[in-house]
């Protein structure tokens, strides 16, 4: 492949768009200690708040990727730029618990326009031998992103209003959108067969041999976890805190945020480490340990009754749940052909999603249950531990 300059505007434009996606998905968990008793919303509730988010990428991200690979993913990242907006514009002026829900929904059909078609368009202008790199530079934009929502949005709930916070967001993201159009358009739009037609990327054929794919299979189930796990995280670090830490808003926020900030450096060192082990080892070996390592921390959220217990916790998240970000991105597009990345990254991100959504609607419900914080947070100490066994069955 060769080498265009045009690729770094190209992933600056995806990093941002990221940014904004990492802010509006992850700042829910510090709006919650507002939403629920202004709301009176119950356990299960708040996690239906961010799952429901999730469910557009379910149902939409295969046909998303596919539409990714035939007309690229600067057209559909603009879309989705749009729709996080009108999210954001949504909470900013709600009054009832289902224009919550609504809002969450157009946020979460923002992230799937935003995620598999801006990975696929940077796998149309980087190299394999900076693929790891360059989607670890992407995740980072969501890691910094993840910061902004988790760490800093409490300070900035404690001195702006919520309704101006979110419309502000809303119009960042609609310049964003602005910026997407006046990019020139990306690579070739069909899929050329060696007998000389053309087909598109939609064909039913096609997908279904992303679903006959093992590996991604395999890959999809580490997603699911290493995804779904965080979404909990950012959903109920911050209420967990000020309920057994006794914290306050602002401390609870710049405590679960910590994850955040430790791990952005971390997605571009698993970028390119797995770029490096790849040769010898295979990228999943960076998943397996790290996704391993995790399912431990959550263990230590939920028993810990001091600070320095919790804080262990959130430090090994924050540094080995996005390591193995860009690592287990790059092998799904490696366990493709070219002409099927989209719809497989696509079937990834639904497989992520559907972790999305579970993880924290089960951790509200098994809490609404047991009344037990400790319970609540073994769950995702399971789930990843099953996700880390899974991927080191697989072969990239």
């Amino acid at each position: 492949m060769a080498k265009s300059r045009f690729r770094w505007v190209v992933l600056g434009l995806s990093w941002f768009s990221w940014l904004l996606l990492g802010i509006a998905l992850l700042s829910l968990g510090v709006m919650l200690v507002k939403l629920v008793p202004q709301f009176g919303l119950t356990g299960v509730q708040a996690g239906a708040l961010m799952a429901v988010s999730a469910i557009p990428a379910i149902v939409f991200a295969i046909p998303i990727g596919s539409l990714a690979d035939r007309y690229g993913g600067r057209r559909l990242g603009a879309l989705g730029l749009l729709m996080l907006m009108v999210g954001l514009i949504l909470i900013a002026i709600a009054e009832v618990f289902l224009v919550l829900i609504v809002a969450r929904l157009a946020i979460g059909i923002g992230a799937a326009l935003c995620g598999t078609p801006l990975q696929q368009w940077i796998t149309k202008w980087f190299p394999s031998t900076e693929l790891g790199f360059a989607l670890g530079f992407l995740s980072s934009g969501y890691g910094i992103g993840s910061i902004i929502g988790i760490f800093t949005m409490g300070y900035i709930l404690e001195t702006l209003d919520l309704f101006l916070v979110t419309v502000v967001l809303g119009i960042v993201c609609l310049i964003c959108m602005f910026l997407f159009l006046l990019a020139r358009q990306e690579h070739p739009l069909a899929i050329v067969k060696e007998n000389g037609t053309s087909e598109t990327s939609l064909s039913l054929r096609m997908i279904l041999k992303v679903f006959r794919t093992v590996e991604l299979w395999k890959l999809g189930i580490a997603g699911f976890a290493i995804t779904g796990i965080m979404s909990a995280y950012a959903t109920f670090a911050p209420i967990t805190f000020v309920v057994q830490l006794q914290m306050d808003i602002v401390t609870a926020s710049a405590t679960a945020g910590i994850a955040a900030i430790l791990g952005t450096p971390f997605i571009f060192a698993g970028g390119w480490l797995s770029d490096k082990l790849k040769p010898r080892f295979g990228r999943k070996t960076l998943v397996f340990v790290a996704t391993l390592i995790c399912a431990f921390a959550f263990y230590l959220i939920g028993v810990a009754t001091v600070f320095f217990i919790a804080l262990i916790g959130i430090c090994l998240i924050g540094i080995f749940n996005w390591i193995s970000s860009a690592a287990l991105s790059a092998a799904c597009t490696e366990s493709t052909e070219s002409a099927t990345v989209g719809c497989a990254l696509g079937f990834l991100a639904a497989i992520c999603s559907i972790g999305s959504l579970i993880l924290p609607l089960t951790m509200g419900l098994v809490f609404d249950t047991t009344g037990s914080w400790a319970l609540t947070w073994t769950v995702p100490a399971i789930v990843a531990f099953i996700g880390a066994i899974v991927v080191l069955f697989s072969k990239n």
